[in-house]
């Protein structure tokens, strides 16, 4: 939920939250791109937002057998998404929004198979797992329209682009052998 705030609280939240993100090497230019509008305006309200989500990275080939033999041991990556959202209102309809947000991201995928003893006999290979986790600081910048439904029902359509900048990742393999 969105809470309003005024102008001193917001350049306070400002601050620290660009000293938070020099901190964690994020490009500091999208940053202030996302909070400059901000501190100079005073009906805006912010929010946070979140919940659980899973990605997963896509991937075909030519590779013959690819689709039965490899691709089904794919997983997606379960994870929490987090963020900071701001909403500025355009114009005096309070129809138009600006929302700007500074979100974390995890996203990857898992690869995990087990093979049955005949053929780890052969390849001395039980099972063999490889994670691929990559975690993004995203900054999307939507132009939100709201159309009143009633008194508190409202239709929105929101739509814009955003950058996304790679905060860290991790790879990891494992090989259970067969003896």
């Amino acid at each position: 939920n969105a809470h309003r705030h005024n102008n001193s609280t917001i350049t306070t939240f400002v601050l620290r939250e660009i000293s938070i993100l020099m901190k964690k090497r994020v490009p500091l230019f999208g940053a202030l791109l996302l909070f400059i509008p901000i501190i100079s305006l005073s009906q805006l309200r912010i929010g946070i937002t979140g919940g659980p989500q899973k990605a997963s990275v896509t991937e075909s080939n030519n590779i013959p057998g690819w689709d039965s033999t490899t691709k089904p041991y794919y997983s997606g990556r379960a994870g929490f998404h987090f963020g900071v959202q701001v909403e500025i209102p355009v114009g005096a309809s309070q129809r138009w929004f600006l929302q700007p947000a500074l979100i974390y991201q995890p996203k990857g995928r898992k690869f995990t198979k087990f093979y049955d003893s005949a053929t780890a006999s052969i390849s001395d290979t039980l099972s063999y797992s490889n994670n691929f986790f990559a975690n993004y600081i995203e900054i999307p910048f939507n132009l939100t329209y709201k159309l009143p439904l009633g008194k508190k029902s409202r239709f929105i359509i929101s739509a814009g682009p955003y950058a996304g900048f790679f905060y860290n990742g991790k790879s990891t393999s494992q090989t259970s052998s067969y003896i």
